[in-house]
């Protein structure tokens, strides 16, 4: 075909319900045009392989439709200004679209009803989620914004005062609190109650998990009802897209290991203010220091708002799928199919299934483990292929891969500054986590909220992809550790066991040492 397609992004866990709308060429082109963008993507590649999913775009596309957003936005700040604050205004009417789904009894629906329902939840997804395509333009592939604010700081900076990689991980991070942090909070409330009660916390400190959740109703029933709450109000910040949400014994175990550790509530409610206003204080340090002009003060300011939205707009996403998975599990039991066999349905196909009962299984089960996805703007509904057809069909794009064999220094983007040495984990599903040991380098494709009991064990963090936006930088930044993203080879590159120095102040990763063990 003479088109060169690159991977934009490789992650577990993904599927057609969910990742058809972001990566269909129609609707990005629609969302696009709408919002004044006059390049588009013509073709879309996404295949699916027994769990992993990876997503293909044409380069010389995407890097038309990243410049020409970085142009028009570096001439107008305000672009960027409004787009966030329309993210913000989307992700609340977003959220709540998907909260009116809790209460239905989707057993008194019949198969029309049921999939009225759906349309209207699937319209609701379809709308809210392209906006994803301006930060994914901005802060994939070539991270062409990130690139630009740190050509201008570079200009800026005598190196031997300041250092780049710490001057733009503190202009980019933002102040305003995450729903990560008010959970953080949340949580270090329950944790001030247990050590105000020394009975519980000498039984949280020496007792199971397990047993804790089954028998703490009846030790403190006051206690339970604020996990209860506070799993009712955060526990989605786990589903990520495909689930399960944190349960009561997740925030139990992180209270009771806080306990055990010795933490002290007000020592670490104190340490989330100071850390706060060191962080404002060395945002106009820097920006004083250095001269930033008004024009990239803006910039950067756009810059900490597109951190923060994507962050807000992504946790509405995690909210409306810990929501619909009852829908989908109830699509499955009237056709005997499971929540993975429906998620790997197209909404066209969710219309033929409900409404006339047309459907193969054995086709879904085959998707699963390998098809692909074929979107462009000749065509309103995508070409589906699954194993043979679509590994054949695959062969005919000219696909742009990477050499990592033998790598020894992986070059990537700061996402927050810091160095340290560490022996490597790479984890890219919650099954993996068990490898984790405390203080190892957490290496992943993409890193996702159901991922965080593994993160928060890390010395720091390197992913294959993403930029300033994306989780392994939003919550690197939430745990004050250093992290390197878009390194594009890091979990093929490295292996577990591996020694390695993480400088994520320059966006590098030296290998010290090589794991005995084979990949």
């Amino acid at each position: 075909m003479g088109e060169r397609f690159f991977l934009l992004q490789e992650i577990v866990g993904y599927f057609p319900l969910m990742s058809y709308i972001p990566m269909h060429a129609p609707e990005a082109r629609k969302f696009l045009t709408a919002h004044g963008i006059r390049r588009s993507l013509s073709k879309i590649v996404t295949k699916y392989e027994n769990g992993l999913c990876s997503f293909w775009l044409i380069k010389k596309e995407f890097d038309a439709l990243s410049n020409e957003i970085i142009v028009r936005l570096l001439r107008n700040p305000q672009i960027g200004e409004q787009f966030n604050a329309e993210i913000l205004k989307e992700s609340s009417a977003f959220y709540a679209s998907a909260k009116k789904l809790i209460s239905l009894n989707l057993d008194r629906y019949s198969d029309k009803e049921l999939y009225a329902l759906f349309e209207e939840s699937f319209e609701n997804y379809r709308r809210f989620h392209n906006f994803h395509w301006i930060q994914t333009a901005m802060d994939f592939g070539d991270n062409l914004f990130s690139k630009r604010l740190l050509i201008y700081l570079k200009e800026k900076i005598d190196e031997k005062s300041f250092v780049l990689g710490d001057v733009f991980s503190t202009l980019t991070s933002p102040l305003k609190e995450s729903n990560a942090g008010k959970e953080y909070k949340s949580l270090l409330k329950l944790l001030e109650y247990v050590v105000k009660h020394p009975r519980l916390r000498v039984y949280f400190a020496h007792t199971e998990t397990r047993l804790i959740v089954e028998e703490l109703k009846r030790l403190d029933a006051r206690l339970y009802a604020l996990f209860e709450k506070h799993r009712e109000s955060y526990g989605y910040l786990g589903y990520g897209f495909a689930g399960p949400a944190w349960d009561m014994a997740y925030f139990v175990d992180i209270v009771a290991s806080l306990i055990r550790q010795g933490a002290r509530p007000s020592a670490l409610f104190k340490k989330i203010v100071h850390n706060k206003e060191v962080l404002k204080k060395k945002q106009k340090f820097f920006v004083k220091k250095l001269s930033i002009d008004y024009l990239h003060q803006r910039l950067f300011g756009v810059a900490r708002g597109l951190v923060y939205s994507k962050g807000i707009r992504k946790d509405s996403l995690f909210y409306y799928f810990s929501i619909v998975e009852h829908l989908h599990r109830e699509i499955g039991r009237r056709f005997f199919l499971s929540l993975k066999q429906v998620r790997f349905l197209y909404p066209h196909e969710i219309k033929q299934l409900l409404l006339k009962h047309q459907f193969d299984s054995n086709r879904l089960n085959e998707r699963i483990s390998y098809s692909v996805c074929y979107s462009s703007l000749s065509k309103q509904l995508p070409l589906l292929l699954e194993e043979k057809k679509a590994r054949i069909f695959l062969k005919q794009f000219e696909l742009i891969t990477y050499k990592y064999n033998d790598v020894k220094v992986l070059q990537g983007d700061c996402a927050t500054s810091g160095r340290i040495r560490g022996r490597v984990a790479i984890i890219n599903t919650p099954q993996e986590m068990e490898k984790m040991k405390q203080s190892n380098i957490l290496v992943s494709m993409v890193t996702n909220p159901d991922l965080m009991p593994a993160i928060r064990k890390a010395a720091a963090i390197v992913t294959d992809a993403g930029g300033i936006t994306c989780h392994a930088a939003i919550v690197s930044r939430e745990l004050g550790i250093p992290c390197v993203v878009g390194t594009k080879i890091a979990t093929k590159a490295l292996r577990d066991g591996d020694l390695v120095d993480v400088n994520a102040t320059h966006g590098k990763v030296t290998v010290i040492k090589r794991a005995k063990n084979k990949k």
